[in-house]
């Protein structure tokens, strides 16, 4: 419900600044009469545009999933050699520490900045680059309980002060509440208007909305005593 308003909130002000002088639509589109479905018709259009969404959208998709797969899965082993490396020691992890000055208004560390940068392909990604950034090994169910372990002990580098704080744990909610942590929704944004500057645009808009939210509802927890 709340997303529903956040949009209709932002489309408002889009349409009463971005196109304030666009002479407003003449178009009258009727309803068309409701029968009953027929299969193949369904069939028939669920393939032409499903086909139309993997030509036009399918490609981005798989770019940049492969490019986080090579940040999240490589590094560089010697100063011009890049090979396989763990989590922690990948080119996500080094975007991860020049992020933290970025990152410490929002309560958190370089490592959940690498699980920032892993979840823009999915927000699910989120929880298992934790799991692999605390060095988590085991089934499903154990799993689980030694990942939420090790984020209640987890603390900055060079100090006992905790990451994961309600306070930090709030903040992350608002940032994945608001932010566009998903480049498949980036894809269909480009294939629906037919311009990447939308949809980086909206990228950008969004993400940063997040984390300008998500810094002042951290703050603002602090400074009433919630850590």
């Amino acid at each position: 419900m709340s997303s529903l308003l956040i949009g209709a909130l932002v489309a408002g002000v889009a349409s009463r600044l971005v196109y304030k002088y666009r002479p407003p639509s003449l178009l009258a589109m009727e309803l068309p009469v409701y029968r009953v479905p027929r299969l193949k018709p369904i069939l028939r259009m669920t393939w032409a545009r499903g086909s139309a969404y993997l030509k036009r959208a399918g490609v981005p998709i798989m770019v940049v999933s492969a490019i986080l797969f090579v940040l999240s899965h490589f590094g560089v082993a010697s100063e011009t050699v890049v090979a396989p490396a763990s989590m922690d020691h990948s080119f996500a992890a080094t975007l991860g520490h020049r992020l933290e000055p970025a990152l410490r208004p929002m309560g958190v560390d370089w490592r959940v900045g690498v699980g920032l940068i892993s979840a823009f392909a999915a927000r699910e990604v989120f929880v298992s680059s934790m799991a692999i950034v605390f060095h988590i090994d085991g089934n499903d169910a154990s799993q689980q309980d030694l990942l939420l372990e090790q984020m209640r002990n987890a603390t900055f580098s060079g100090s006992d002060q905790r990451i994961f704080t309600p306070s930090s744990i709030a903040g992350l909610i608002v940032f994945f509440f608001f932010s566009l942590q998903c480049f498949s929704t980036v894809a269909v944004v480009r294939k629906e208007t037919g311009s990447w500057r939308i949809a980086a645009a909206q990228l950008g808009f969004y993400t940063g909305l997040g984390y300008v939210l998500s810094v002042g509802t951290v703050q603002l927890l602090r400074a009433f005593g919630i850590a």
